[in-house]
């Protein structure tokens, strides 16, 4: 789940202004529409890499026939949100990756849209646990906000999970030399 936050960052990082071009893909790949982003202009207008800090906060799970201690432990830990930090370098910002949203090439696009500080994404996932995403927010040169829910299509298990959060950064500073380092990027 941590990865999520950070696969957004690079994704939402692709405009710096109401003033950019529009991405729009329908049925599409992570490479389709990673093509489409990179192709439309929007790359142009990266935000500046730097330190950014992520809060992400889970509003909603469930999943069928979790017992029922665990289901408390995890609505505990819901409502906490976690913060984390992320340096991006120029590179990172530079060109969108195919997963950039999903994290998992099992994925397509069956809606994307984005331009003009807003995003708004619908996708379908296969694999071992299928599952439809949905994800919505706005973006600006400094920080972004998005809405994202998911629903498994198991009928039980980690399959059938279905979960509403929120993930929310900004961007906080320049990237240490030694924060660089640590994250294998210097």
């Amino acid at each position: 789940m941590r990865t999520l936050p950070f696969l957004l960052v690079p994704a939402l990082t692709l405009a710096a202004c109401n003033k950019s071009p529009t991405v729009e893909a329908t049925n599409a790949s992570g490479a389709e529409v990673a093509k489409k982003v990179q192709e439309s202009g929007i790359t142009d207008q990266f935000i500046s890499p730097g330190k950014w800090q992520m809060v992400m906060k889970i509003n909603e799970m469930t999943m069928p026939g979790l017992p029922p201690e665990a289901a408390a432990r995890m609505k505990a830990m819901m409502g906490e949100g976690h913060s984390y930090t992320e340096c991006l370098t120029p590179a990172d910002v530079k060109k969108p990756k195919e997963d950039m949203f999903s994290g998992d090439k099992n994925c397509k696009y069956d809606h994307f849209a984005m331009g003009g500080g807003k995003i708004d994404i619908i996708m379908s996932c296969g694999g071992e646990q299928p599952r439809k995403m949905q994800m919505n927010g706005t973006y600006s040169a400094d920080e972004y906000h998005m809405a994202v829910s998911s629903a498994g299509e198991g009928k039980a298990g980690p399959g059938a999970m279905s979960m509403r959060m929120e993930v929310a950064a900004k961007r906080v500073g320049q990237c240490t030399a030694a924060e660089l380092k640590a994250d294998g990027k210097s």
